[in-house]
């Protein structure tokens, strides 16, 4: 598993299956799909989400086993869908600002994503492959 910055999750919650959602505003909206759960075909992936702002919305499914997402939004009208479809492949999003968008896709197995976006940006992205890793900061 790699080290990812502002990681929340540690190499025990890979092998359970953690949702988790803080919010402090009635207005936000969480949707959130795990495949194990209901087809019963993966295992051991975890997510940790966390929304403070109002009229952030966060929508992920997980397909495959022992994939990680990290999920962060602070400000409002933050939005972010993420798929990851494969074995051991990580994601860490981060919006700290106000109406920023992301729309990722992780498809294959060990794949890494680390997006920061703090305030308008936008970024869509769809990984497939094995090993890929990406960083991208956007201000």
């Amino acid at each position: 598993m790699r080290n990812m910055s502002f990681s929340y999750c540690k190499w025990f919650l890979v092998l359970i299956t953690l949702i988790c959602s803080i919010s402090t505003s009635n207005a936000n909206e969480v949707s959130v799909s795990l495949a194990q759960l209901l087809e019963r075909n993966g295992s051991a992936n975890a997510l940790l989400l966390l929304q403070r702002g109002n009229e952030n919305s966060a929508d992920v499914m997980q397909l495959g086993a022992a994939n990680v997402a990290e999920l962060m939004q602070i400000g409002m009208l933050n939005d972010v869908s993420l798929r990851q479809n494969g074995l051991s492949n990580e994601a860490s999003i981060r919006q700290i600002g106000n109406a920023n968008s992301a729309n990722i896709s992780q498809l294959g197995n060990g794949n890494l994503i680390t997006l920061e976006q703090w305030g308008g940006q936008s970024f869509e992205l769809t990984q497939i492959g094995n090993g890929v890793a990406l960083s991208i900061v956007q201000y």
